[in-house]
């Protein structure tokens, strides 16, 4: 019995040495933390600091964020001199910078940017006091916290100068002329910070609809108070807004929007007007043929009819036609006939009436 003990004790003793070999450097434990927001933007509009981020959706171990409960931005300002670069790095800004604004996740709706289809873009805007107008840079981060209060780093600092900018155009108008818009504004008289002559250099146009978002509609920068929009919709409603620019190219230094206009425009235009007549004069009927008239919106055509010598043309169907063709057995031997067609599309507008062509039966006249 003992015998056995002993060899169970050599066993042990060894299984125990094999085991405990040398020990590796212990390993700090993995920070279980949001990886760090992206700031996507930050830029100045008239009076105005836009700042744009999107919340992290993992953990910095890769592990999946179900939740961010709120997040915190940070400010911290300087002032500078004109032509001098400023820039901070990440140490001094977490050091120096002040909270400026926390936000709630139940409030996260309210500062979602419109009509984003890809991951959710958030959007802050800060009014820039009077007295830092033109002598201030800004530097902004921003962190977020999960639902246990674990927060992320700061993102990397992004910094905006303030200048002065124009304020928006005055006296915005819309006005619809046939298959356009016409818009039409006043030049602002001061800038933000009551300046004047206003520095305006150009204007950029944006519209919106019930689909989509305010968007640039102008390439180039416009240098009148006035634009046409020929890329439109009939019987839908736009919404425009002007902005001035300070700035000749980019990045622009926009004004804040101009007060927004409303308009719908109505389709009051015709179809061209139907070419190429024929009248078949045989048996007991004319047949009147034309050229297809090419519209998107085209409804159908109407055949006008009088006897010669008569003032007045009669119309010669109840409804348009939809072919290019029209028969009429109402004719009667020995009198001459004058037609005409017009075309007429879905919103009821009418084209020219097409070149007037003469035909009796018992022969033809074309």
């Amino acid at each position: 019995m003992k015998k056995y003990s002993a060899i169970l004790f050599v066993l042990t003793a060894v299984s125990l040495s094999l085991c405990c070999g040398k020990k590796g450097p212990l390993l700090p434990p993995i920070k279980k933390a949001p990886k760090q927001v992206e700031v996507t933007e930050a830029f100045q509009r008239g009076g105005e600091i836009i700042l744009k981020w999107k919340n992290p959706t993992s953990y910095i171990d890769g592990s999946l964020l179900d939740e961010i409960s709120r997040v915190d931005i940070w400010l911290y300002k300087e002032q500078f001199k004109h032509g001098e670069i400023k820039s901070i790095d990440l140490k001094t800004f977490a050091r120096e910078a002040a909270l400026l604004k926390s936000i709630k996740s139940s409030d996260f709706p309210a500062f979602e940017e419109a009509g984003k289809e890809e991951a959710e873009v958030y959007i802050y805007s800060h009014r820039i006091r009077p007295d830092e107008q033109e002598n201030t840079v800004y530097f902004w981060g921003v962190k977020a916290a999960d639902k246990k209060g674990r927060e992320s780093d700061f993102s990397n600092p992004v910094s905006v100068t303030s200048r002065i900018a124009p304020n928006p155009p005055s006296g915005l108008k819309a006005e619809a002329a046939a298959d356009r818009v016409i818009l039409k504004w006043r030049v602002p008289e001061e800038n933000t910070d009551g300046s004047s002559p206003s520095s305006v250099k150009g204007y950029h146009i944006y519209r919106s609809s019930e689909e989509s978002v305010f968007a640039r509609i102008n390439h180039e920068l416009i240098k009148k108070t006035s634009y046409e929009d020929d890329q439109i919709l009939f019987d839908k409603e736009y919404q425009y807004v002007v902005r001035c620019s300070a700035s000749e190219a980019p990045p622009y230094l926009e004004s804040e929007n101009s007060e927004p206009v409303k308009i719908i425009v109505k389709d009051t235009i015709g179809p061209e007007k139907p070419k190429g007549l024929i009248l078949i004069a045989a048996g007991d009927q004319i047949t009147v043929t034309w050229d297809t008239v090419e519209a998107e919106d085209l409804y159908g055509y109407k055949i006008w009819r009088r006897k010669k010598g008569e003032e007045g043309f009669l119309l010669m169907t109840s409804k348009p036609v939809k072919e290019n063709i029209f028969h009429d057995f109402s004719v009667r031997e020995g009198i001459e006939y004058e037609y005409c067609v017009s075309a007429c599309d879905k919103a009821g507008n009418e084209s020219e009436r097409s070149d007037i062509k003469t035909g009796r039966l018992k022969g033809y006249l074309l």
